[in-house]
């Protein structure tokens, strides 16, 4: 099952097999920023390798004071920072929450010296219990809602455990932007 349509700009490249599961939550983390900080500013690229083509695919994606534009082939996508896209920080760590039907879906957004590492905030696991599991383990009262005819997982936003979260679960998960001088 491809998860497409949730990512904000540059994740909507992103192909997530049916054994993850993006978490939704109550609210984004952290203060929101008024604009991207002016060191995430610039032209990056992203080199993804396709299973089923088996060829490197690149992207690229340039991030301003207020958007982000990801080019793919043919395919243009830009989001503006608004009341539904937003930059929000958490002591020093970033994350980029995008609003769909009164739920956030958060992905955290790391420095990696010139270049950035994006993670989705996601449930790896082998099935619903298995995921039901791991979210109660990180955040208080998950559990899985019906959204759209899908089944989500759904939390309560708690920083203090997102940050776990990635720390712990998503440490090797990170996709690479790396920054075009």
């Amino acid at each position: 099952m491809k998860k497409v349509g949730y990512f904000i700009f540059f994740l909507s490249f992103a192909v997530i097999i049916s054994s993850c599961d993006l978490i939704h939550f109550d609210r984004y983390p952290g203060v929101s920023q008024d604009s991207i900080p002016v060191e995430f500013r610039g032209e990056y690229r992203m080199v993804l390798k396709r299973e089923s083509k088996g060829e490197p695919d690149t992207n690229t994606v340039y991030i301003g004071k207020n958007s982000f534009t990801q080019i793919e082939k043919d395919n243009v996508q830009i989001k503006f920072l608004s009341d539904s896209v937003v930059l929000s920080k958490v002591n020093s760590n970033y994350y980029l929450s995008e609003r769909e039907n009164n739920k956030w879906i958060c992905n955290a957004i790391k420095p990696m010296g010139k270049d950035l590492e994006v993670y989705l905030v996601e449930l790896k696991g082998k099935n619903e219990t298995e995921k039901l599991k791991l979210l109660n383990k990180f955040f208080k009262n998950g559990k899985v809602q019906m959204l759209e005819n899908k089944k989500i997982f759904t939390a309560p936003m708690d920083e203090k455990k997102l940050e776990l979260f990635v720390s712990k679960k998503l440490k090797n998960l990170g996709i690479k932007l790396k920054r075009v001088e």
